[in-house]
């Protein structure tokens, strides 16, 4: 318990952290990606876990981005007790951002089925950019360093507070905050090219609503804020049939501010192909302004869970 009380005082504080335009990838499949975004989710489901997502974004527009996310997580020898890690990968043009993070999270008991669990982060993350891959508008334009490429690594910490149980989950969570500089002063003297990460804030919610014995219903959704960036908002829905085949669709607010329509509409399927293993595809609708030169955004994901722990939850392929 004196564990728990310090992690929580922990986040508590480091959500104080000053925060300023948004950085890390965007994911439609968050419901299965969330180790990404809130470490105290690591061990949660009771059972080791692999899971992954790629996501191809803004078909037709070159230099858009393409991110993938693979990752592990598992329960460890005290059962109040997991570890996981991500490898995060976002290249935007001739820029690319590579993430290593370990997770580990305390989780205590709250009643018979519920848990309150508490995360911390480490992680190295390598920021880079490929000049020879640019473009210069104008041949021999100088404001493109004669270097190959740059690149800086980061080192970061996040936290995360998660209540869940087999029917519902709730969690925020700061997975960066230590507001790094980037800086390439070394190629481009006397520029601002350099940024700073920006410490991104979550919160994540989703439960499970039986319906009949062969259908449920799961609604969920995410919250992104960045100071200084429009506030993003994933409404989310999913229609579960005998918990092997899952047709949802999503809201993303966001886009232009000048357009409230919102950013884009998204269509999900995912699949128990077997007692194991899970598999899915979306595809993003866009509604921004972007739809004029895109065709849209798609994403693949996967989760396997090595083993079911009897006792902890009693249908782990949902939370």
């Amino acid at each position: 318990m004196k564990m728990m009380r310090s992690l929580i005082i922990l986040f508590l504080l480091a959500m104080t952290v000053v925060v300023s335009a948004q950085q890390d990838a965007q994911y439609t499949n968050f419901m299965n990606n969330k180790l990404t975004f809130n470490p105290a989710m690591a061990g949660s489901k009771g059972a080791p876990v692999i899971f992954g997502v790629a996501r191809e974004q803004w078909f037709g527009l070159e230099g858009a981005p393409s991110s993938q996310s693979i990752g592990f997580h598992t329960p460890i020898s005290n059962k109040n007790a997991g570890f996981g890690f991500v490898i995060n990968n976002d290249v935007i043009g001739f820029t690319r951002s590579t993430k290593v993070s370990g997770s580990y999270a305390y989780h205590i008991q709250v009643n018979n089925k519920t848990y309150l669990s508490a995360g911390l982060s480490a992680s190295a993350r390598q920021y880079r950019i490929d000049w020879n891959e640019a473009i210069a508008t104008d041949p021999g334009d100088g404001s493109l360093p004669t270097v190959a490429q740059s690149s800086k690594l980061m080192a970061n910490f996040g936290a995360g507070l998660l209540l869940y149980n087999d029917k519902f989950y709730a969690g925020i969570s700061a997975p960066r905050l230590m507001r790094n500089q980037i800086s390439f002063d070394d190629v481009l003297p006397g520029t601002s090219i350099g940024s700073k990460e920006d410490v991104h804030l979550y919160a994540m919610g989703g439960v499970l609503l039986p319906l009949s014995e062969q259908f449920a219903l799961k609604p969920a959704a995410m919250i992104k804020y960045v100071a200084d960036a429009p506030l993003d908002l994933d409404l989310h829905a999913s229609l579960i049939w005998r918990e092997l085949l899952s047709l949802g669709a999503t809201y993303r607010l966001g886009g232009s501010q000048t357009q409230a329509i919102g950013e884009s509409v998204d269509v999900l399927l995912s699949l128990q192909a077997s007692e194991q293993l899970r598999v899915g595809v979306s595809y993003d609708f866009t509604l921004s302004k972007i739809r004029e030169v895109s065709s849209g955004s798609a994403e693949l994901f996967f989760e396997y869970t090595l083993d079911v722990r009897k006792g902890r939850l009693t249908n782990p392929r949902f939370f």
